[in-house]
């Protein structure tokens, strides 16, 4: 949902993009200023719309994003006293506050907003302020929040090796189930498994680049990366342990199934693969690269 209020703020300066829900078919306005409202509206919906369209559908369970009760907060927004400009910091600070609370929430944090309220309007309706209290209190705060930081830290790192473990040991397993069914595959000192489906002829290339053709799945099949038939050139020492250590075995021509656990792939994962995930690389060496020098 924070993604979600960035795009409101950005909207304005998308131009032309299509909605999922089609157009409107209003009569178009006469004057300038009219002009400006029909077509502002127009764009900034469309951008909504369209952001909302492309979510997936865990994103959209997540955000529980409902089209009424977000235009009904966007109505109060433009029915506002645009000349009363206390009325309008306040909503724009409250709008910033708000921000800061959801980003606690989305991290397992809820704040209450009474206690923060009743505070905020003693604070704001006092004669004068106490530097010296103010100061303090900001210091408790920052405490607080070095504290809730630490917390939410320690909670995703556990959350984190749960699924590592999980997922690591869901990889081992499968190896052991392939591996019993396929006595021809053979397992390295490293922990690398594989499979020679093909041997080529000559030496194996292990420096510089080689080209490869290859196909990355998880151990459920789902596809993560190919190079979809094409050749592509891989420095092999830039590459994951286990996928660099399996083309220092293959001789030009060779094809080759990596099985490849966690602690020699991406470990605790990054944006595409989640932590402790196994992988599988159906892999061909075509020879030493061109690329070459």
């Amino acid at each position: 949902m924070k993604k979600l209020i960035l795009m409101c703020g950005v909207a304005v300066s998308a131009m032309g993009m299509a909605s999922c829900s089609g157009t409107s078919a209003d009569k178009q306005p006469e004057t300038v200023a009219d002009s400006l409202g029909y077509y502002l509206g127009k764009t900034q919906g469309a951008n909504i719309n369209q952001y909302v369209c492309n979510m997936t559908e865990e994103q959209k369970a997540e955000t529980k994003f409902d089209k009424d009760a977000f235009l009904l907060g966007f109505k109060t927004a433009l029915d506002a006293d645009t000349a009363n400009d206390s009325y309008l910091m306040g909503l724009s600070h409250g709008m910033q506050v708000m921000g800061m609370l959801m980003q606690m929430h989305q991290s397992g944090v809820d704040i209450n907003r009474d206690i923060l309220y009743s505070q905020f309007k003693a604070m704001l309706e006092a004669d004068s302020v106490n530097q010296e209290a103010a100061m303090a209190d900001q210091q408790i705060y920052m405490e607080l929040m070095r504290k809730t930081q630490e917390q939410v830290m320690a909670r995703k790192l556990a959350e984190q090796q749960k699924l590592y473990d999980e997922n690591d040991a869901a990889g081992k397993k499968f190896i052991e189930e392939q591996k019993a069914a396929d006595n021809t595959i053979q397992t390295t000192a490293s922990g690398l498994s594989y499979k020679v489906v093909k041997q080529g002829e000559g030496k194996p290339v292990t420096e510089g680049k080689v080209d490869v053709i290859y196909t990355g799945t998880f151990i459920d099949g789902e596809q993560f990366d190919s190079s979809n038939g094409e050749v592509v050139a891989f420095d092999i020492d830039r590459v994951v342990p286990g996928f660099s250590e399996g083309l220092k075995m293959m001789a030009p021509g060779s094809k080759y199934i990596l099985y490849i656990p966690a602690e020699l792939a991406y470990g605790e994962g990054n944006a595409r693969i989640a932590p402790g995930k196994t992988l599988v690389f159906d892999v061909e060496v075509v020879g030493a690269s061109a690329d070459n020098k």
